[in-house]
């Protein structure tokens, strides 16, 4: 199910729910799925406009214009972080005062496993080649242009789909990874992850967008 956190929308059948509530959610998990909607590219000059927290059964799409991101910080930085792309999104949490520690991401750890085999390592393709599920994809767009407006009830949905199925994704890797004898690899790419990304985030300082 889909619930969201920020300030109250009118008109709308996605249940609202408090920071409290969702920490409260996640409190005995291991793994938490992560993703992120941005203003851009550059976590220097863009700002996250969104955070979404999730497992199989809920999803959580926050509104951190309204609500202090930082209030996830210690779930985010002790938890095990599912992501897709996790460096994008690492950056943008490391600039607002988040760090990770454990990730991981499902687009190394099928890099990894196809061997760079070019068979597509979008979100949207994971999901149709594991899951035979066509992810929409189109409405990420519409981040870009919002400034102070709410989001639409089309907008949380979509966010709320990009962690819905990430540790169903991670299932399906594993049995992958057991087969080919792949842990070392896919583990040693994400820890990799916090120091690519450490290295950009700090690149961009120069060459902002």
């Amino acid at each position: 199910m889909i619930y969201f956190c920020g300030n109250r929308r009118s008109l709308s059948d996605i249940p609202e729910v408090s920071p409290q509530y969702i920490l409260e959610y996640f409190k005995d998990h291991k793994e938490v799925a992560l993703d992120t909607e941005t203003k851009g590219r550059c976590p220097h000059s863009k700002k996250i406009l969104a955070l979404q927290l999730g497992d199989d059964d809920n999803q959580f799409v926050i509104d951190v214009r309204a609500v202090n991101i930082l209030l996830f910080k210690e779930l985010i930085e002790k938890k095990k972080c599912l992501a897709h792309n996790a460096k994008f999104d690492y950056k943008f949490l490391l600039h607002a005062g988040i760090v990770m520690e454990d990730i991981y991401d499902t687009m190394l750890a099928e890099i990894v496993i196809f061997n760079g085999f070019n068979r597509g390592y979008s979100l949207a393709d994971l999901h149709w080649n594991h899951l035979g599920v066509n992810l929409e994809k189109d409405t990420r767009g519409e981040f870009y242009k919002l400034n102070d407006e709410p989001f639409t009830d089309r907008q949380i949905r979509y966010a709320a789909l990009d962690v819905a199925n990430l540790m169903r994704l991670k299932k399906k890797q594993e049995a992958y990874i057991r087969k080919f004898d792949l842990k070392y690899a896919v583990g040693l790419e994400n820890k990799a992850v916090t120091s690519f990304a450490d290295i950009e985030y700090n690149g961009m300082l120069l060459n902002p967008d």
